[in-house]
């Protein structure tokens, strides 16, 4: 019984539960979660909050802190294997937040590339009558679209770790980073 995973997307492990004893032990987690998720005011999580569907052949647990941070996801089959089950799958972002790191990464770049082209041009064409425009502005914008980037890549972050200890811990496996 022992469980390996890396940072990398996928994981792979045995526990000798049933598919269906697995199921049912993630399913009450979860709902124990949620339920403390809705007693709370103001939905303001005092702990890592775990969602997620779950039937016996199938698993997806969504893991976030609360309403503004972006949800961790696990997907993952369950598969019957001599003398209990298999457990594979993998990590990723939900589609939304995909799609969210992409534009808004590109409007951070943007927002770094075009002063600094306006600029240059300018002082290309002689227009410009101020020479430290000519070295500020690019720094500042490119170094705030570099921090931008920065800031969305922590946000964006994928975290398996709170899911892989939530497996550990209900499923009864050997936790190894």
């Amino acid at each position: 019984m022992s469980l390996s995973w890396t940072m990398a997307d996928e994981f792979e492990f045995f526990t000798p539960l049933s598919p269906q004893e697995c199921a049912e032990r993630l399913s009450a987690a979860i709902e124990v979660q949620a339920a403390g998720l809705i007693a709370r005011p103001f939905n303001i999580p005092t702990a890592d909050i775990i969602r997620g569907t779950v039937k016996s052949d199938h698993i997806e647990l969504w893991h976030s802190k609360g309403s503004g941070d972006t949800p961790t996801v696990l997907s993952a089959t369950l598969q019957a294997s001599d003398g209990g089950t298999l457990v594979s799958g993998g990590f990723h972002r939900p589609k939304f937040t995909r799609v969210f790191g992409v534009v808004f990464r590109t409007l951070a770049c943007l927002f770094g590339i075009i002063p600094t082209v306006l600029v240059l041009y300018a002082a290309s064409h002689r227009t410009l009558s101020n020479h430290a425009m000519v070295l500020v502005v690019p720094v500042i914008f490119l170094g705030g679209a570099f921090i931008l980037v920065a800031i969305s890549g922590f946000v964006l972050r994928i975290r398996p770790e709170v899911l892989m200890k939530f497996l550990h811990t209900h499923l009864g496996v050997e936790y190894t980073t």
